[in-house]
């Protein structure tokens, strides 16, 4: 991952943010010469995936009853940490309460939109690493 990261700082910064969007998107790169470099990065992501244990990031987006299970999950821990709260906010001291308050109002806000950008680019990554392999194909033909 190191000499992706290497590779990725010498780019350009629109060639780097197409990367980056193929790899969410699931699809190949705009420009041919990056395909060796989105390619090696989607498969640095398919192995690392492979390395979680299924319950805790699901190796393919879900469908069906486990989307809706996964749903709950979510759901459960949301209302777990409201009822915590619900219960701790009375013994913090006054700085502590507003900071912590602070703290878990950024990350609710932030969470959704890392967690999607991140689940949407190990999932896709098997059909980036596919789709830029055969633009490698073509380039070299």
């Amino acid at each position: 991952m190191r000499e992706i990261r290497r590779q990725l700082r010498q780019l350009p910064r629109e060639r780097r943010r197409d990367i980056g969007a193929a790899i969410r998107a699931g699809r190949a790169v705009s420009d041919p010469r990056d395909a060796a470099l989105a390619a090696a990065w989607a498969e640095q992501l398919v192995a690392k995936a492979r390395g979680w244990p299924s319950w805790v990031m699901p190796r393919t987006r879900p469908t069906g009853w486990r989307a809706w299970a996964w749903l709950l999950h979510l759901i459960w821990i949301v209302a777990a940490a409201a009822w915590a709260w619900v219960y701790i906010w009375p013994d913090l001291p006054g700085v502590w309460r507003w900071g912590i308050l602070g703290f878990l109002v950024y990350g609710a806000i932030s969470t959704p939109v890392t967690m999607s950008q991140m689940l949407r680019s190990y999932w896709n990554a098997p059909a980036t690493a596919r789709k830029n392999r055969e633009l490698m194909g073509k380039a070299r033909a």
